[in-house]
C-alpha cells in the first residue's frame, strides 16, 4: 500500500503512526481494545474505511478482522477521563480524519473535540 495522510476512497487501510513504525491494531477477547503495533500481514491491522455519505471528511472503520466497528467509551478511572476508543461489535462511530499540512491526520470522534493518542510513555494502547 502506498502511503497517504488521510483516506481518499471506501477501502482497505493500514493506519500508521506518524514518526514510527507502527500500526493501530484491534484486540479482541474479554477487554478489547485498540493498541500500537509493528507491522504485521495480520487481518488484525487492516481497516475498512467507508465514507459517511453526505459528511466530507467522516468515515466509519471496521477492522478486517471480525468485521468489529469502532466505538468510544468514557470511563472516568481510565485514561483521565478522556475515554478510550475500542472495536466492538457492532456499527463503528462517525471519526474524522483532520489532515495536517498533507503529513498527517488526526483521528477524532465525529463529533467530539478529543484525538486517538497513545496512553502513556512506554504504552500501546490507544486512547481518544
Amino acid at each position: 500500500m502506498t502511503f497517504q495522510s488521510k483516506p481518499t476512497t471506501d477501502g482497505l487501510y493500514l493506519i500508521k503512526v506518524l514518526s514510527k513504525d507502527l500500526f493501530i491494531e484491534s484486540l479482541s477477547g474479554d477487554k478489547p481494545k485498540l493498541q500500537l503495533a509493528a507491522p504485521s500481514s495480520n487481518d488484525n491491522q487492516k481497516w475498512n474505511l467507508t465514507q459517511v455519505p453526505g459528511k466530507a471528511g467522516v468515515w466509519k472503520m471496521t477492522c478486517v478482522d471480525g468485521s468489529v466497528g469502532i466505538t468510544h467509551t468514557v470511563n472516568k478511572k481510565l485514561y483521565w477521563g478522556y475515554g478510550h476508543p475500542h472495536p466492538h461489535s457492532g456499527d463503528s462511530q462517525e471519526w474524522n480524519f483532520i489532515e495536517r499540512d498533507q503529513k498527517f491526520s488526526k483521528i477524532k470522534l465525529g463529533d467530539g473535540t478529543d484525538c486517538f493518542d497513545a496512553c502513556d510513555p512506554g504504552s500501546s494502547t490507544v486512547r481518544a
